[in-house]
């Protein structure tokens, strides 16, 4: 692995390694992620209410498995985050009570629940960095944060991760299939068995020897976020009539608070989805080695060609054009069941590559 000759933002994948968001922009286009690696180029930060409930709704449950106060927490992140875009405090304040109005209602919906009440908690936001060695020899380092890792004392003893994730829908049907193949919770997985096999894991643990449990799975813990567009929930604060006042920021609020708690079961979502060697050495041999490969390649190729796209970019650069279509990341995908378990359901046999030309 050659070092750039000039100073870049990133010193490659085997010096200051990869996270999944890296791997995932790598993936989108090679030029982009040139731009944002070495010359550190990237968007300009603008509110994404996706993100950021997320993000809130992941300090709450991260304050709250510590046994400390969430409120101000959430609070404070709100208040730096409208420092940092003040043309959208509004939203951001509109988030923070969103979140402060529902995340009671979680926790008082999973607090008696058997998969509470099994859970010995062992860390949770645990920041992670693992040598993961390629078939080449060469040793990328694997970089991000388990949510939380928990030891479940049902039957067995065993080591769970647990991956938490807001959104505007729920797809009940597809999310639970997905996830044996699903790109981060599979990341995530092979750092942490590589993780489990290390002498020193370098992370503070509450309970140590419970790390050396069995690794079981992902537990995905969904939170569907209130006031999505087109959703049941979707309401607005009652405006002033002749018979009463406009509705008060804190009455909003309750209302939807009540809303939440009458149908708790539409908001929080929970799978078990168990995560063999097998699953995961499918993975590394389909996907991480392969990509990780060509990472380091493209790297080679790009820090030392001063025109990445050079000689046809040595068949490693490229520009992603606008006006392509991925129907993986849209929901349903006829070959999942092939690639899974050899099932032709959604498929038939092609009588040519170009039927646009018959």
């Amino acid at each position: 692995m050659k070092t750039p000759a000039c100073k870049t933002l990133w010193r490659g994948p085997c010096i200051d390694g990869v996270t999944h968001s890296l791997v995932s922009k790598f993936l989108q286009c090679r030029e982009r992620f040139r731009l944002y690696v070495m010359d550190g180029l990237k968007e300009a930060d603008r509110f994404n209410r996706s993100i950021e409930y997320g993000n809130m709704f992941h300090l709450c449950e991260e304050m709250a498995q510590q046994g400390m106060e969430w409120e101000g927490a959430l609070e404070k992140y709100a208040e730096d985050l409208c420092v940092k875009q003040p043309f959208d405090q509004e939203k951001v304040y509109e988030c923070a009570n969103t979140c402060a109005a529902q995340f009671p209602v979680y926790e008082s919906y999973w607090a008696s629940h058997q998969d509470e009440e099994q859970r010995q908690f062992l860390m949770a936001e645990a920041k992670f960095e693992v040598t993961h060695k390629l078939p080449s020899g060469r040793l990328a380092v694997l970089k991000g944060k388990w949510d939380g890792v928990d030891l479940l004392t049902g039957e067995e003893k065993e080591v769970w991760h647990k991956e938490n994730k807001t959104k505007g829908d729920v797809d009940v049907v597809n999310l639970g299939r997905r996830l044996a193949f699903d790109s981060q919770t599979m990341f995530y997985a092979t750092a942490f068995r590589e993780w489990q096999d290390q002498d020193d894991y370098g992370i503070p643990v509450r309970t140590p020897d419970a790390v050396c449990n069995p690794f079981a799975g992902v537990r995905y813990n969904v939170i569907r976020r209130p006031l999505t567009p087109g959703q049941p929930d979707s309401i607005r604060p009652h405006k002033a009539t002749a018979n009463r006042p406009a509705e008060s920021d804190g009455e909003f609020y309750q209302r939807l608070r009540g809303l939440i708690e009458a149908k708790p079961e539409t908001y929080f979502y929970r799978w078990r989805v168990r995560i063999t060697p097998e699953d995961l050495a499918v993975f590394v041999a389909e996907f991480l080695d392969p990509v990780l490969e060509s990472l380091c390649d493209w790297w080679d190729w790009v820090t030392t060609h001063p025109d990445p796209f050079e000689d046809g970019g040595g068949g490693l650069h490229w520009r992603h054009p606008n006006g392509l279509y991925n129907q993986i990341d849209n929901g349903y995908d006829p070959y999942e069941g092939y690639l899974r378990d050899g099932s032709r359901v959604g498929l038939c046999e092609a009588e040519t590559v170009f039927p646009e030309l018959i």
